[in-house]
């Protein structure tokens, strides 16, 4: 062992004090701009940036912070602020106590919509990654679909969350089976995309033959895993130390997915383990909509006796009747505007991505202008990249199997008609409506053709005489003749 006199351990001290001292400083004034520090000091900061460029490990960290080099300005940030995340303050107790809970035990939360499953979902993945120092490589946060992996991620710069920590399950198998088992993935012979139900299982029995990964992740959280076949909480089991799943079983719209008992089972969780968190996102008026769809009796009052979001404007759901899809388009993009005038985040849910195509097409060609929430192209799925931006308050037009997780201000659900809906099973299709409707927070618009409508449609008239709904009809909306006497109330 090297001995080291007493000179020079005060010098090492001094200059690790000064090296800190200095860094501390300067990370502290960094975000400033110039002439904040008064005439005499600015000066010499810039001096200081110039000699002493930000360190590598912290601009990976803090990649909004601007280049201390002439002419370079701040990238923008990887996912923006969309402003559908709260802090973690404004959390209820219930929500709260959701995202401390131990990590001891595998843990399978339950909830409605708008129970802030998602809002809970992150701000647990940061907890959990503060508590026990993971690194950014060490957790992972598995999403059903690419839109609400854009989504979610659109907020991480709020948590400083990394973005490649959010993926969805199959996209991860995708890559391990690559990565560990064979170079190309098998694939659907007609389709030529990849067979995901062939990956899951090749990546199951690879970890039977193998055993664990030598690395495996400290933690990983799955939201939406209702839809989740039992296979891949089997492999979740092998990849992971600690797992929390949120699920809700009324928003099972995919085949192949799982039972809570299923997940209970495959997880080896108690009953008791189950947490239930209180719907507390969506207005009065839209709980009471959106409970229509749900079957069973105890159920429905239970959804509508957890809400409790303020209603900010007294207006009922809008049910709109035309007698052409080109009226009801016209209709739509009336409401498009007046939404947007209102400064409210909008979207526009589909029956799948044909009829958003055409959608935001007519919309488009009427001056609106919107985004499409489509799946992304195969090159950009398999890099990973982010492809819906949700940092605009550009109105979104999304198919309804792919709106699940995300929240909008108003919902507008157009073509609830024959035409486009009649493919669909009579369940399938109230287990969509319910899902729809639930995205919104304050306010609903469903529109359909005259004669045409869905079946569902008829049920809906009863809503009026019960203060649920508002029916409007295309000759309500239409402008007066020009031969026609208009009277004046003044």
């Amino acid at each position: 062992m090297v001995r080291r006199t007493w000179a020079q351990w005060l010098r090492f001290f001094w200059g690790w004090l000064r090296f800190s001292c200095t860094r501390r400083w300067r990370e502290a004034t960094w975000d400033l701009p110039s002439g904040a520090h008064g005439p005499q000091i600015d000066p010499f900061l810039s001096e200081l940036k110039r000699q002493f460029p930000l360190p590598a490990e912290r601009k990976e960290h803090y990649p909004n912070l601007p280049d201390p080099r002439p002419g370079k300005r701040p990238a923008p940030a990887a996912g923006g602020g969309t402003g559908w995340l709260l802090p973690r303050v404004e959390l209820t107790p219930g929500q709260l106590a959701m995202v401390e809970a131990s990590a001891d035990r595998h843990r399978l939360v339950v909830g409605f919509p708008g129970s802030g499953k998602t809002q809970v979902l992150v701000h647990r993945a940061d907890h959990l990654r503060h508590r026990f120092r993971v690194a950014p490589d060490s957790f992972r946060i598995f999403l059903y679909t690419n839109i609400l992996r854009d989504y979610v991620r659109s907020a991480l710069n709020l948590l400083d969350l990394p973005p490649e920590s959010v993926c969805t399950f199959d996209a991860w198998c995708h890559d391990f089976y690559a990565a560990n088992i064979r170079r190309t993935v098998p694939r659907r012979s007609r389709q030529g995309r990849p067979d995901f139900d062939a990956v899951r299982k090749g990546v199951l029995d690879y970890f039977i033959r193998h055993g664990p990964p030598k690395k495996p992740l400290e933690f990983a959280l799955v939201d939406e895993g209702q839809d989740l076949p039992r296979e891949a909480y089997l492999i979740l089991r092998w990849i992971t130390r600690h797992l929390t799943v949120f699920a809700d079983p009324h928003q099972q719209i995919f085949d192949g997915g799982s039972s809570l008992d299923a997940i209970r089972e495959a997880l080896e969780v108690e009953g008791g383990a189950v947490a239930l968190l209180g719907a507390y996102r969506n207005s009065p008026y839209v709980a009471r909509l959106a409970a229509r769809w749900i079957d069973d009796p105890a159920e429905r009052e239970r959804y509508l006796g957890q809400g409790c979001t303020v209603q900010k404007v007294k207006e009922l759901p809008l049910l709109f009747m035309a007698p052409t899809f080109e009226a009801e388009l016209d209709r739509l993009a009336q409401v498009v505007r007046g939404r947007q005038a209102l400064n409210q985040r909008v979207g526009v849910l589909t029956a799948g991505n044909r009829m958003m195509e055409e959608v935001a097409s007519a919309l488009e060609a009427r001056g609106v202008e919107v985004e499409r929430a489509a799946p992304p192209p195969p090159a950009v799925r398999a890099s990973g990249a982010t492809w819906v931006r949700f940092d605009s308050i550009t109105p979104k037009v999304v198919g309804l199997h792919n709106a699940k997780g995300l929240t909008f201000d108003c919902v507008l659900i157009p073509g609830l008609s024959r035409e486009w809906f009649d493919w669909m099973p009579a369940d399938l299709r109230r287990r969509l409506l319910f899902t729809g409707i639930s995205r919104a927070t304050q306010w609903v618009y469903l529109s359909a053709t005259e004669p045409g409508a869905l079946p569902e449609m008829e049920g809906l008239r009863d809503c009026e005489h019960e203060g649920v709904l508002t029916v409007q009809r295309y000759a309500a909306v239409l402008p007066p003749a020009p031969d026609t006497d208009e009277c004046s109330l003044l």
